[in-house]
């Protein structure tokens, strides 16, 4: 959530994988970014979530066994900071994304090397209960070295918590879900173009679309959002030639109805999109500043930029009509960052 404090969450990776610590709070002010310190130590909080009143974050640790942790708001407005809750396995290896059910009281876990999902139960204080669910993904795809099963990468709720959705990078599938009395039910199978690898869904429920990145592909597959879910088109996700071997990460909404951004990583850019009818055209590229751009988060008139390999977080302006760069771009080391919210 954002605020009018201009906070933000970086989660990111410690070691072995990264050089990070926890989770650290960081703050746009005076056109700059500054760090404001470590808020919790934690293992590899690769990707963080916030409850709807801002009191709770939620990380997986992306370690093998996988768990997740839940933290609660400590400190006043001006400085705040984070408690630890506890935390919980979550059945798999290597949770790479959570989300939280609209309601408060879900919140599922996508674990990427054992391609499974874990469904967690919040108690009122917040904090994570064991997994209720684990639902375990199958298939391949045609990517031998990283399409050898089933990689749950993200996932997500819709129609108010009713579905929930699971973008497999490893069979080239987003897997649907109902909610039941007993938990969720697959309901849907959704084919995306071989080697692809299916890395995040944003779905449009006004327009009824949903928009999937390919990270392998570096593609954006258009879904007609009913059920089932029909494809509609396939296309580059970039405006200008990418550098071979970039890998695409993050996709998320433009400052005004009809835009959307892509993050490359290895060409280390930014695409503005505009959606099109029954697709996307890309419209153009701009410099991600800084290596591996993993996520990207949108504040006000800021795009909020993880760069993971440079250890950078950038602060770029872009204009509401066109989602360009539009000033002065502000910048904060930080270790290993890979996911940014504001908080």
């Amino acid at each position: 959530m954002g605020t009018s404090s201009g906070f933000l969450l970086v989660g990111g990776y410690t070691p072995p994988t990264g050089a990070g610590q926890g989770i650290l709070l960081a703050q746009q002010r005076d056109g700059g970014l500054a760090e404001r310190g470590l808020s919790v130590a934690t293992e590899s909080p690769s990707f963080l979530a916030i409850s709807a009143d801002g009191n709770r974050v939620y990380a997986v640790n992306e370690t093998d066994p996988g768990r997740v942790s839940a933290f609660g708001r400590t400190g006043s407005r001006a400085a705040p900071g984070l408690r630890p809750l506890g935390g919980q396995p979550t059945g798999g290896a290597h949770p790479c994304h959570l989300a939280l059910h609209p309601s408060g009281r879900l919140l599922a876990v996508a674990n990427y090397s054992s391609g499974s999902v874990a469904i967690h139960p919040l108690d009122d204080g917040g904090a994570v209960r064991p997994h209720a669910q684990l639902l375990r993904l199958r298939g391949s795809g045609p990517n031998i070295e990283r399409q050898d099963g089933p990689h749950a990468h993200q996932v997500s709720f819709a129609a108010g918590g009713a579905e929930l959705i699971v973008a497999d990078l490893g069979s080239d599938r987003l897997w649907r879900y109902h909610q039941q009395a007993g938990g969720y039910v697959l309901v849907d199978e959704v084919s995306l173009p071989a080697g692809s690898g299916p890395r995040q869904l944003l779905l449009d429920p006004a327009a009824g679309r949903g928009y999937v990145l390919g990270e392998l592909d570096n593609s954006i597959s258009t879904l007609e959002w009913r059920l089932p879910a029909r494809l509609l088109s396939s296309v580059a996700g970039h405006a200008e030639p990418l550098t071979p071997g970039t890998l695409s990460a993050a996709l998320i909404f433009g400052p005004q109805p009809g835009l959307l951004y892509a993050s490359h990583r290895g060409a280390d850019r930014i695409t503005v999109l505009r959606q099109d009818g029954d697709g996307v055209t890309p419209v153009a590229d701009f410099d991600s500043h800084g290596q591996s751009p993993r996520h990207l988060s949108l504040s006000g008139d800021r795009l909020y930029i993880a760069n993971q390999l440079s250890d950078t977080l950038a602060g770029v302006p872009v204009a509401r009509d066109t989602g360009l760069p539009a000033g002065p771009v502000s910048s904060l080391r930080v270790p290993s960052p890979s996911c940014v919210l504001a908080w």
